[in-house]
């Protein structure tokens, strides 16, 4: 009735008489509906379950009486065999050896009834290799018999992203805190025998100029530790030479001995793996291990993650031998992020029809309250429309992205990161879609710092030049598009070298975190203050209102760093030359403006320091000049275009030639004669003064000898010495060896310093002062008055002579100011027991009145010109011997 159809069970039979002849039927109808759609329930969700099962990334297993009954295919992928291979296996025989008696107490315990917790276990592959895994095991009911449910997760991938991330964090922790140079490649070898075979391993390292290649560091069971040598032609030479990693087999070997690229070298090994250690595209060297044994070989897989660390070691020991040789390391490394378990759901219509407990974990939802919530609440706004549309796609059977990555939004309010995959499956007639999803988060995050390591300067924390240029290009882009200006900063610390030098690099480095810090409280938040490297830093002041804002904030700056930097207990006093390039007056590219602004730096070094330029396009064809003259400087000593000039000095108690200052002129082959001026600062910067300081020393000493043995036996020769080589560490060997060799007597040598440079270290002067003296030379402090020194300083200097700077001279008799400070000059050297030198004096006026305050000795053009050594040797001869 109403035509709802019903299901029914009948039972008929059929009726007789009394004779036995059929009469009718007698039949029973029972009305089945329910239980049939019982039935057809049950059998949905055992196709639902199967499907979970069937198709869940983790192994699902059943063992009654210890033998597998049941394995799904994730399990039986895992341990590298068919599903039919280990159904009526023992359970056991895949567990590790070493774990099988702790998991079958764990049996027991679940036969009694009681669940096992997930916990992390080593089993067995088909080919021998370990597993990996967490095991979950539960008691569970098999065709009406006990048995055990066990859940198996793959954690391999983990464990080797957690053990990559502990080598990386241990090599990152061995470059900054072992200080023996051994000591830091026994534990670089230590670290890669946690990831691989490597009994038998070594590093190679080129010398600076390439010419040597050494084995710092070399264990083998066959060879001895090789000597440095010349590159020759082995498999270490090959990827030094190609870049590249080599995984060589003894085929490869030969196949590289006959095309000629190898040579016979060493023992011969079965597998011999060798990558790369670069500095930026340049390889230094390589780090090789090596097996003798067929049962250790290495793959592909060993080569990229011996290449992947090799990245963090090649850092490591680039770091470490700049710290061999300065003392100091610092470096830092990168981590790797660790993947969650998974979640696993079904989600239909408008709700979770099942979700398992990571998925609850995940969300932080019981799995009650999934059933009846919206996908599109969990998921984060930001990417609703991205998920709801390829959800839709996928439902309706359209092409779209199995797999994505997105946030979620947790119960606790709580964002988390997923790794998410989906497939359409019919649950009830119906598509439904069965979703995994991974927790990333951690990844993401550590994504993220790998991302600020990369774009960041180790030491100070700032933004490095990757960085720097990305925001520039981005800064110029919006300037041009609204029309406002933008300025660039290129900011050198003076003399940063010297301090760096002479105090140690862990005081330098001090320093630069002190001058970084000084930077950013100078700017105002959205500007960007960036370290390119060494003592160079760069700053991005964007949207200009007015570009009198430049001159404002560079005063700033050079003011903040003019107080003093209190390090270890010393007071250092810095200065920095500033060049300044504006957007879009020079430049209308970030290159363009970078190189302006470094353009106009080098000019506010050669204006004195502690200043800053403005750019003018006439800077352009100086630093063009500038560079012409520098690759002619290079050749300048070996072409002999460098010539001695000589100056008498006169002493005024006797009347005659005391001694010579020796000069330095450049005979330029296109520009003429060229006075120390027009080429010593250059010299200083590209620190091309430190061969041509040694040569002068020789020189200027071998001719004064000479002169001596022609007739002047007490004539002295003064040389001046440079800032760069004063500082070097060899300079008291560097005089004794020119002594030496020209056979000047020590006291006939006169060393002059400029006054800034002796103050600029005052206790480093000191020291190198009393070593220069106690080889029985005589000191003198050059251009005096117009530096800044300590009195109390001064009196401790073990120095023989002041020079009275040219610039007080000249006015002397017209200027009471340097009337005044020449007769202080003379007073003050006098007290302290010294002699005093006046240069520049070129009339009878000034020579007056030098003479009248009993000033010892002078030089200038009253006297003699600069004269070229055969002219100064008619000189001496003219004037007679000297006092």
């Amino acid at each position: 009735k109403g035509g709802t159809p019903r299901y029914v069970s009948a039972s008929v039979s059929l009726m007789r008489d009394e004779q036995s002849a059929p009469v009718g039927f007698r039949g029973v109808v029972i009305d089945v509906s329910e239980r049939r759609r019982a039935e057809e329930a049950l059998r949905e969700s055992e196709e639902r379950y199967r499907h979970l099962v069937e198709l869940s990334p983790d192994g699902i297993a059943i063992h009654r009486e210890g033998r597998l009954v049941f394995c799904n295919p994730a399990g039986a992928r895992m341990l590298g065999y068919g599903v039919d291979e280990v159904l009526g296996k023992l359970a056991i025989e895949f567990v590790h050896p070493a774990s099988r008696r702790f998991a079958a107490d764990r049996m027991k315990t679940i036969l009694g009834g009681k669940a096992v917790p997930f916990i992390e276990e080593k089993f067995v592959r088909k080919d021998g290799s370990p597993l990996e895994v967490e095991v979950g095991t539960m008691p569970f009911t098999f065709q009406n018999a006990p048995a055990i449910q066990v859940i198996i997760r793959d954690i391999t991938e983990r464990k080797r992203s957690e053990k990559l991330q502990a080598v990386l964090y241990k090599i990152a922790q061995t470059a900054s805190a072992v200080e023996d140079v051994e000591a830091f490649y026994e534990q670089i070898h230590s670290i890669v025998g946690e990831l691989m075979y490597a009994r038998n391993f070594y590093i190679a390292l080129y010398d600076e100029a390439g010419d040597s290649l050494s084995f710092p560091y070399f264990v083998d069971e066959m060879d001895p530790t090789p000597l440095p040598k010349r590159p020759g032609k082995g498999l270490t030479e090959y990827v030094l030479r190609t870049g590249e990693p080599l995984l060589a087999s003894p085929q490869t070997f030969a196949e590289l001995v006959a095309k000629g690229e190898t040579d016979l070298i060493g023992g011969p090994s079965v597998d011999w793996l060798g990558v790369p250690l670069k500095r930026g595209e340049k390889t230094f060297g390589v780090l090789v291990v090596q097996s003798y044994t067929e049962s250790m070989r290495y793959g592909e897989t060993d080569r990229d993650l011996l290449t992947f660390v090799s990245q963090h070691v090649a850092a490591a020991i680039d770091r470490k031998r700049a710290a061999e040789a300065l003392r100091e390391s610092e470096t830092r490394f990168r981590t790797l992020a660790e993947t969650a378990p998974s979640a696993i759901f079904i989600y239909q219509g408008a709700g979770f029809i099942y979700a398992n407990a990571s998925m609850a974990a995940l969300t932080g939802y019981a799995r009650e309250e999934l059933g009846s919530m919206n996908l599109w609440d969990m998921v984060h706004p930001d990417y609703k429309d991205l998920i709801r549309g390829r959800g839709l796609a996928r439902l309706r059977g359209d092409e779209a992205p199995t797999g994505y990555q997105f946030k979620i939004v947790r119960k606790d309010g709580e964002e988390r990161w997923v790794d998410f995959s989906a497939a359409v499956i019919d649950v009830g007639g119906r598509p439904a879609v069965l979703g995994t999803a991974f927790d990333i988060t951690k990844r993401k995050e550590a994504e993220e710092q790998i991302k600020n390591l990369a774009y960041h300067d180790a030491l100070t924390g700032l933004p490095n030049r990757l960085l720097f240029n990305d925001r520039l290009s981005v800064a110029v882009a919006q300037a041009h598009r609204q029309g406002y200006r933008l300025a660039i900063f290129f900011l050198d610390v003076d003399r940063f070298k010297v301090i760096n030098d002479s105090l140690g690099h862990s005081l330098g480095d001090r320093l630069l975190q002190g001058v970084a810090r000084r930077l950013l409280s100078s700017v105002r938040e959205g500007d960007t203050v960036a370290r390119l490297g060494g003592d160079e830093f760069i700053l991005l002041l964007p949207a200009l209102n007015r570009t009198e804002d430049v001159a404002k904030v560079a005063e700033k700056i050079l003011d903040s760093l003019k107080l003093p930097f209190r390090l270890e207990g010393r007071e250092l006093y810095v200065t920095a030359s500033m060049g300044i390039s504006l957007y879009p007056d020079d430049g209308a590219d970030a290159e363009t403006l970078i190189k302006n602004a470094d353009t106009a730096m080098y000019r506010a070094k050669e204006q004195g320091r502690d200043n800053y330029q403005l750019y003018t396009p006439a800077m352009n064809a100086t630093a063009v000049e500038r560079l012409a003259l520098e690759n002619s400087l290079r050749k300048a000593l070996a072409r002999d275009e460098l010539e001695l000039y000589y100056q008498p000095l006169l002493d005024l108690g006797t009347g005659r030639v005391h001694g010579l200052e020796a000069l330095l002129r450049w005979r330029h082959p296109e520009r003429g004669v060229l006075a120390p001026a027009e080429f010593i600062p250059l010299a200083e910067i590209t620190g091309l003064i430190l061969p041509i300081g040694p040569w002068v020393l020789r020189t200027a000493c071998a001719r004064a000898r000479a002169w001596q043995e022609l007739g002047h036996p007490h004539l002295s020769i003064a040389v001046n010495l440079s800032a760069r080589q004063f500082q070097q560490p060899d300079l008291v060997a560097q005089v004794k060896r020119a002594l030496e060799e020209t056979g000047l007597a020590p006291r006939c040598l006169d060393l002059e310093i400029t006054e800034t440079n002796a103050m600029s270290n005052a206790e480093a002067t000191i020291h190198t002062l009393r070593e220069l003296k106690a080889l029985g030379v005589r000191i003198s402090i050059d251009d005096f008055g117009i530096g800044y020194s300590s009195l109390s300083y001064l009196k401790r200097l073990p120095i023989d002579t002041l020079k009275i700077d040219q610039s007080f001279v000249r006015d002397i008799t017209s200027d009471p100011d340097d009337a005044a400070i020449a007769t202080a000059v003379i007073a003050l050297a006098h007290t302290l027991k010294l002699r005093v030198v006046a240069e520049g004096v070129e009339t009878q006026e000034q020579l007056a009145f030098l003479a009248a305050r009993h000033c010892d000795r002078m030089q200038g053009f009253l006297f003699s010109r600069p004269l070229q050594a055969q002219e100064c040797g008619e000189f001496l001869a003219r004037t007679g011997r000297a006092s």
